[in-house]
């Protein structure tokens, strides 16, 4: 499990930083809240509660890179 989280993160790390560039202010506070929450159930041992975390998180990064093609190309 822990090891999707860590995949997750290395795959999200581009969108992230151009995220974090352009839309600071609606992205970085859900992805934090997503990322504490999949730590504590991580070190908690409650895997069902990893998954779901970990599922919203997936969900999050694919409407941000919805968002960043949105942008491409525009003013």
């Amino acid at each position: 499990m822990r090891r999707d989280f860590d995949a997750l993160l290395r795959r999200a790390a581009p969108v992230y930083e151009e995220l974090a560039s352009q839309d600071r202010k609606a992205f970085l506070p859900t992805w934090s809240a997503l990322q504490e929450r999949m730590d504590r159930a991580h070190q908690a041992g409650v895997w069902v509660e990893f998954q779901a975390a970990l599922g919203e998180a997936r969900i999050l990064l694919g409407q941000a890179r919805s968002a960043m093609i949105g942008k491409v190309g525009k003013p």
